[in-house]
């Protein structure tokens, strides 16, 4: 951020780069819940939320040789949301949630990143920074992840519809059948009034005969 901005005031830029991955945490906490919010414990969620949000605010209002010098007990946050998140990925896996073992490994490139973070920031080792990496390759399983799941309901839809299809082709045979049936009934139905009608108009005819006859 220094390259391009050059004239940024320290302490704004310190504040800056501590607030983007306190701010990172409760994000990707908040993803992982939205992919699979039956395996997440709604409680630790907002836990971590709620002291991602403290910290930040902590590091707003306090000098950077304070909040500088604080960030070792929000590492441990971080570490320990890490273990917890893993834990609910596999759970997920168990539990045959689709697309969960994609999710876990781009969640395992964040959190290994992380850790990596961690140990380079306290002199553990060095490595670099490698925490963008990570983010950039979780964003890249999820990309995947979501071209697979865009190309699962594509096909879903094409079924549906093939499906839809056949019925509207079945009912529609049967609607036919049933109205040819209906003609047939009519049909019999008129001949069977033509007969009758007939056969009680002969006697009304025969008596007219016999009574001009018997005027006769």
């Amino acid at each position: 951020m220094l390259s391009f901005f050059p004239d940024i005031d320290f302490r704004l830029f310190l504040v800056l780069d501590y607030a983007s991955f306190t701010i990172a945490l409760p994000a990707i906490v908040l993803f992982f819940n939205a992919l699979f919010p039956d395996e997440v414990n709604k409680r630790v969620l907002w836990a971590i939320v709620a002291i991602s949000m403290l910290y930040l605010l902590f590091v707003i209002v306090t000098p950077p040789a304070i909040f500088t010098e604080s960030v070792k007990p929000f590492q441990v946050l971080i570490l320990i949301s890490s273990a917890y998140f893993s834990f609910a990925l596999a759970k997920a896996i168990k539990n045959r949630r689709p697309e969960s073992t994609y999710a876990l490994f781009g969640g395992m490139i964040l959190i290994v990143a992380s850790i990596n973070d961690i140990l380079h920031d306290n002199l553990i080792i060095r490595t670099g920074y490698l925490f963008p990496f990570g983010v950039l390759g979780m964003i890249m399983v999820q990309a995947f992840l979501l071209s697979v799941r865009f190309s699962k309901a594509f096909t879903e839809v094409e079924n549906l519809k093939d499906s839809l299809e056949s019925k509207v082709n079945e009912r529609t045979s049967d609607l036919k059948d049933a109205l040819e049936r209906i003609n047939v009934q009519n049909h019999d139905q008129q001949e069977l009034l033509h007969i009758l009608c007939h056969d009680l108009a002969n006697p009304f005819i025969n008596l007219k005969a016999l009574l001009e006859l018997v005027k006769e």
